[in-house]
This record gives C-alpha cells, structure tokens and sequence, in this order.
C-alpha cells in the first residue's frame, strides 16, 4: 500500500514539473512575441513621425515659393526672407535668398513632435527659378534642385540633438 500512495504522488509531482515546464516555454514564447511587437510599433511610429516631417518641410517649400510669386515684397531681393508656422502635433520653418536675378534658394525644415518630444527633424533644400507672369497670364515656376536632409532628434522640449 505504501508503494501504491508514493507511486501516486510520483505521477502527481512529475505532471507538476511537466506544467511547469510548459507554461515557462508558453511565457518565453509570448515574450518573445510581446517584444517584436512593440519593436514593430515603434519603428511604424518613427516612419509615421519621419513622413510627418517630411511633409511639414514641403508645406515650407509650398509657402515659401507662394509667397516668392505672389507677393514681390517677399521675394527676398534685399536678404533672407523665412515663413514659421505651427501645424498640429508639429511646425515647419522656411526660408529663402535669391542668389541671382529670378533664382531662389529654399531652405525649409518640418518638426514633427510627439507631446513634448521631438520625434523626427527633415530638412528639404530647393532651389527654384521663377519667371513672372505679363498681365493675365500666371508667372511659372521650375525647380532646379531638390534635396532632402533628414535628422533625427529625440530630445525634451523640441531641441535639436547635440
């Protein structure tokens, strides 16, 4: 009878080892599992930040050459002439010098934040020639050049890394 009662807790021990053995392998498992995932949202969270600032940068690059065409006072014949504004979760910052009759550089840089972070910097370098409009007909613009320079920045309160 004795050998019957210590063969029964054998079998009852050696369940309890193989569940413990198993729900250590299923918590491994998830783990594994739990941390790909996050790595996966973040690296879909920098390229929605990346495309954010991007497109920050070529609103710059839009009000910039706007305001070229169609206001002559800011054509920036006499020096530089820049653009800041706000949009949402981020801003962008344009500026532009003519270097010669009719051409102009542009210089425009999209921040796009996530709360108080800085999550992604991109900067867009385009140089443009502008030729006025006569009377009705409307002035044309033809980009010579267009650059893209990114940097990333990850830093309290929106500035720029060190």
């Amino acid at each position: 009878m004795k050998a019957r009662h210590h063969r029964g807790r054998r079998q009852v021990g050696l369940t309890l080892v193989a569940m413990l053995v198993l729900l250590t392998f299923l918590a491994a498992m998830i783990s594994t599992v739990l941390r790909a995932n996050v790595a996966r949202l973040r690296y879909v969270r920098a390229r929605q930040h990346n495309a954010s600032a991007l497109y920050l940068a070529e609103s710059g690059v839009q009000e910039a050459i706007h305001s070229i065409v169609s206001d002559p006072e800011r054509r920036g014949a006499s020096g530089a002439t820049s653009i800041e504004r706000v949009v949402g979760e981020g801003d962008y910052r344009a500026s532009w010098v003519q270097p010669e009759a009719g051409v102009y550089d542009i210089a425009s840089v999209g921040v796009a934040r996530d709360g108080a972070f800085t999550s992604s910097r991109i900067s867009v370098h385009v140089r443009i020639h502008v030729r006025p409009g006569n009377g009705d007909l409307p002035g044309v613009v033809r980009v010579l050049s267009w650059r893209l320079g990114a940097k990333p920045a990850m830093t309290p309160g929106g500035k720029p890394p060190s």
